[in-house]
């Protein structure tokens, strides 16, 4: 029986990300162990939300308007897909101001695809 090598994988390695409160610990704890480092807000690669009307989250989008601020599905789709960082189209995983969301949820108003 022969056994197939599987490469290891470190999408996130080189890359730091801040994570609000709003994120799940199974998902920051996997931005860790597939190579991704932890960083501030001012200083990260990466600005993680689940919420835009999370307090963390929207006291960046009021403060910080240059930086986005984006979902951890984009975490969880690298991974189930295995593509690298650079060729994942990350503009649909931008989680929009609370200011331009219409739920308590902080849905965007914004049209993005649906995940499956």
């Amino acid at each position: 029986m022969e056994h197939e090598c599987v490469e290891p994988f470190y999408p996130f390695k080189g890359y730091s990300a801040w994570f609000s409160s709003s994120v799940h610990p199974d998902i920051v704890k996997k931005w860790d162990y597939f190579g991704g480092q932890y960083g501030d807000k001012e200083d990260s690669d990466f600005l993680f939300s689940e919420n835009a009307f999370t307090g963390d989250t929207k006291a960046i989008h009021d403060k910080y308007t240059n930086f986005s601020v984006f979902t951890p599905q984009l975490i969880i789709d690298i991974l189930k897909t295995r593509k690298p960082l650079h060729a994942v189209p990350i503009t649909k995983y931008i989680l929009y101001p609370y200011s331009l969301s219409s739920t308590s949820n902080g849905n965007s108003l914004v049209s993005t695809p649906k995940r499956k």
